[in-house]
């Protein structure tokens, strides 16, 4: 009799512990389908207010905002190999929902992943002279910008103070201006990703020299700039084990400050370069766009006192020589052909006559 009573108290217990189960995994699938359900709601959500961002560009100067996102992993892709006229394969997507975004002719610049619950989005208008494009630039808030001069190198600081200028000027963006002898002192704060850019080129063979803390923990890397504001090249950087050193192999011309700006939010060389390619190629349909203008007001202002001056022939060979620069990746002529053209186009506005652009 006891050993029945037993064997019911045992079989008792064991069908609270299968109920029990069963129960728990009925509302943790609830709260996973709740979970995957709310996700899938911000990611959408979170589509709507990029898209609202690169809108809004075009009639705001504060672009800059933070936006809720799932904590699914957003990533970033952008091909080369497709590109074409009307721009290249691109997209962004938030991993397994989904929920995904073309960028075949926008320009953006991110890391190749973003998990965060948080998402920094802000545009720069690129206009070299003129319009040409938004750049939309998306990172994690909690990612902070180094940025490193050497009185040593003609032009280092004034650069980086200028470009801290302009990251300073979106309210969200961390970052920091040390010379090179500070770099090394640079601690880990606990930061998701600590990114330097270098505003000279480190002693041949040497490798960039970083705080203990970051190298542990592996979340840092660095970008090598050679130019000032308007040209010059950018260096990605090639891992030495847990070091880091310029990649010759990586290295390529930027136009303006914008276009910098893009390698400093950018993680992969590959990823800059492809949409360093759609607005190149934008930049040349542009272009052309200007360039026929300008025959059109060489052939309206033929004989006018005022403003065949400026409307002569050699108009449209300044738009010809910028198109030539872009497409040789030649920024040394194509920034002569931006000054001829930035100049005429102020001049214009004094004599009553048509801009250029």
């Amino acid at each position: 009799m006891k050993g029945s009573k037993g064997m019911e108290v045992q079989f008792n217990w064991i069908f609270i512990l299968i109920a029990g189960a069963v129960i728990l995994a009925f509302f943790l699938g609830l709260y996973s389908k709740y979970k995957a359900a709310k996700d899938l709601e911000i990611a959408d959500s979170a589509l709507s207010d990029i898209r609202a961002t690169l809108t809004s560009a075009q009639s705001s100067t504060d672009t800059a905002k933070i936006i809720d996102i799932p904590e699914v992993p957003l990533q970033f892709k952008c091909f080369s190999n497709t590109c074409g006229e009307s721009g290249c394969t691109s997209f962004f997507e938030f991993k397994g929902t989904g929920i995904r975004q073309d960028t075949e002719v926008d320009i953006v610049f991110a890391p190749d992943e973003i998990e965060s619950n948080k998402l920094l989005t802000w545009t720069l208008s690129w206009e070299e002279p003129f319009k040409v494009a938004d750049f939309l630039y998306l990172s994690n808030p909690k990612v902070r910008y180094v940025l490193v001069y050497s009185d040593d190198v003609t032009g280092s600081k004034e650069l980086a103070l200028k470009i801290n200028k302009t990251l300073a000027d979106n309210k969200f963006i961390n970052v920091l201006v040390v010379d090179k002898a500070r770099a090394k002192f640079v601690k880990d704060e606990n930061d998701y990703l600590v990114k330097f850019v270098f505003f000279f080129e480190p002693v041949s063979g040497s490798t960039v020299l970083i705080h203990q803390t970051l190298i542990n923990k592996e979340n840092w890397d660095v970008i090598f700039v050679y130019g000032d504001e308007h040209k010059g090249y950018i260096r990605f950087s090639l891992s030495e084990g847990k070091m880091k050193s310029p990649d010759p192999l990586k290295e390529y011309p930027y136009l303006g400050t914008p276009m910098l700006v893009g390698a400093i939010f950018a993680e992969s060389a590959d990823f800059y370069a492809c949409n360093l390619e759609k607005a190149y190629r934008r930049h040349i349909m542009v272009n052309e766009l200007y360039s026929k203008r300008s025959e059109l007001l060489y052939n309206e202002f033929a004989g006018d006192l005022e403003c065949e001056y400026f409307f002569d022939a050699n108009l449209k060979g300044h738009f010809d020589d910028l198109k030539a620069g872009i497409t040789a990746r030649d920024m040394t002529r194509a920034k002569a052909s931006i000054d001829k053209l930035s100049d005429i186009n102020s001049k214009v506005l004094f004599k009553d006559c048509p801009r250029v652009y």
